[in-house]
């Protein structure tokens, strides 16, 4: 028999193998699943790109213009979203700036006070070598 994965609230990072077998989970558990790229553009519009064209938002989000506004947009989207758990992979979220990691932690941790589940899945990100990203004290 093999391991079954833990799919666990949180921004978390592996290798291509490990996200291999977070798609498969997330299919065999049926939850709802978020596929992102920023495709190589480390920058913070292409941050905001990919999250408005692929994550639930309420309201939708039109700029790139407020940190503040992508974290209530994305937040209430989840919360507004049917079901309650969701994953996000998101190969080359390695390649982002850290505070877009921080942020996607932010709406992590605020959709988990909404009794919902927000895992995100990525690569694993050099700047965070120790595997999951250790945010910083709330």
């Amino acid at each position: 028999m093999t391991d079954r994965l833990r799919i666990r609230s949180g921004v978390w990072f592996g290798t291509p193998d490990w996200l291999a077998r977070v798609r498969v989970e997330t299919d065999r558990c049926r939850y709802p699943r978020f596929e992102l790229s920023m495709h190589g553009d480390p920058g913070r519009e292409s941050f905001f790109t990919a999250v408005r064209q692929h994550l639930p938002q309420d309201p939708v989000l039109v700029s790139s213009l407020s940190w503040d506004a992508l974290l209530d947009s994305v937040r209430n989207g989840f919360h507004e979203a049917k079901g309650n758990r969701f994953v996000v992979v998101w190969p080359d979220l390695g390649e982002a700036p850290p505070f877009a990691v921080e942020m996607l932690d932010k709406v992590v941790w605020h959709v988990a006070a909404g009794r919902k589940y927000l895992c995100v899945y990525a690569e694993q990100n050099p700047a965070f070598p120790g595997g999951r990203y250790q945010p910083p004290v709330r």
